[in-house]
């Protein structure tokens, strides 16, 4: 990365090259969610670049990029997500080798009978966060014809169950317990309080919206979940995204997941959702001169 304009200020932030691998992924999913393929689009030649380097960083066993502790699984699955979605959109046969073998390693990773966390090798240890990236990778792999172990999802299934309480809440790990609040970087604890956010409800909530066998359910009413997932929708709704820094309510990684579930689910949840959303982020966009290295950027605020 570089900055397209040396005589304006510089772009700030400190970064972490640990995330290389999971940054391209998510740019790329950007792309490609915008209707950019590796033949077709404003930014195809974007999009090819990312996917040519993806592919140059994955190692043999599979993985892309190094082992670099707790986020090599976050990098991995969102890498193969975009893979998988770049595959799905042209169908090039050079791109199916890396994302098999990228599957594999998301399959080696998997704790036997429940689901994921940060260890490559099962070591019996899960968590929400983690496990939502992983579901939304095996489904894309799924949507591209790979055959994947119906297994992994009725034990994801499984996980989220156990993972939420009474009221719908869904929590991040078994030491945390059921319907327990996001997790977070203790020197955010205070400025970004986790009762500000339904994050690991709202993958929760997207993750059982991916796994659903749409050909049997024509409504949501009609899903064999539905009660706790309407419980999901309404504590979402309950927690819409507002930006303010100072009262500790950023959290993007809440809006991504609240913002793709919302709209798979429709209705009066979305539109209430849609209108916060927008107010929040197009509000704070930075627009203020074409010509600087900020220009379309939102500033890094939040707990991540």
């Amino acid at each position: 990365y570089y900055d397209e304009y040396p005589d304006k200020p510089t772009s700030d932030g400190p970064g972490s090259p640990v995330n290389d691998v999971g940054d391209t992924g998510l740019a790329l999913l950007a792309f490609l969610g915008h209707g950019n393929t590796m033949s077709e689009g404003k930014y195809k030649q974007d999009v090819v670049r990312g996917i040519n380097w993806l592919k140059s960083n994955q190692l043999d066993s599979g993985l892309f990029g190094d082992e670099v502790g707790n986020p090599t699984l976050y990098n991995h699955s969102i890498a193969t997500m975009a893979m998988g979605e770049a595959y799905y959109f042209g169908k090039s046969p050079i791109l199916l080798i890396p994302l098999k073998k990228a599957i594999g390693t998301i399959t080696r990773a998997r704790n036997e009978y429940t689901v994921w966390r940060y260890s490559l090798t099962p070591n019996g240890d899960n968590d929400t966060s983690i496990t939502g990236w992983m579901v939304f990778a095996l489904e894309t792999a799924k949507d591209c014809g790979l055959d994947i172990d119906s297994a992994v999802f009725r034990d994801s299934e499984d996980w989220f169950d156990t993972m939420t309480d009474a009221l719908g809440r869904c929590g991040y790990n078994m030491e945390a317990r059921a319907g327990s609040r996001p997790s977070r970087p203790r020197a955010y604890l205070e400025r970004f309080p986790p009762d500000k956010s339904e994050a690991l409800t709202a993958v929760s909530l997207l993750c059982r919206i991916f796994m659903t066998d749409t050909s049997k359910v024509r409504s949501w009413k009609d899903h064999p979940k539905y009660e706790v997932m309407k419980k999901h929708a309404d504590l979402l709704v309950d927690c819409l995204p507002i930006w303010d820094e100072e009262g500790g309510s950023c959290d993007f990684y809440y809006w991504y997941y609240g913002t793709f579930a919302m709209n798979q689910w429709g209705g009066e949840h979305w539109r209430a959702w849609r209108k916060s959303i927008e107010k929040a982020l197009l509000q704070n966009q930075r627009l203020e001169d074409p010509e600087d290295n900020f220009y379309g950027s939102w500033d890094p605020v939040g707990p991540w």
